[in-house]
């Protein structure tokens, strides 16, 4: 996973990482990049429950409708 500007006048961050199909894809971030780094972990963390296929955890499951999933 990486977070960074598009350009350097770009207001918000953009996270990239890859799915657990192993492509490549962009979320859009936040304003703050220890805040965009911390959503970032939290999509890391449900592609990584995809891919062992692990039922979610209610911290999950909040974390999923809080992102709009």
């Amino acid at each position: 996973m990486r977070v960074f500007k598009k350009t350097t006048t770009a207001k918000k961050w953009t996270i990239e990482l890859r799915d657990h199909l192993d492509i490549v894809r962009r979320f859009p971030g936040l304003a703050d990049k220890d805040l965009s780094e911390s959503l970032g972990r939290r999509i890391l963390d449900l592609v990584n429950n995809k891919a062992s296929t692990d039922p979610l955890t209610p911290e999950l499951i909040r974390c999923a409708m809080a992102i709009g999933v």
